[in-house]
């Protein structure tokens, strides 16, 4: 859809080139953050230490 809407332009919107590369990288990111939980700015250690209680609670 970009690439059509953009073939006819005399020049390159450099917003739009920028503001697509961001969204792109944006994306590659919280998509690596998911995928490493415990690494990347979107952590469970609190899922972790719930986990470590439930079970200490059935011993």
């Amino acid at each position: 859809m970009i690439g059509i809407c953009f073939l006819d332009a005399p020049q390159f919107s450099w917003f739009h080139i920028l503001g697509f590369a961001f969204i792109m990288s944006l994306t590659i990111y919280v998509i690596l953050d998911l995928e490493f939980p415990r690494l990347g700015l979107i952590r469970i250690d609190y899922a972790d230490q719930l986990l470590i209680d439930v079970r200490q609670g059935m011993k």
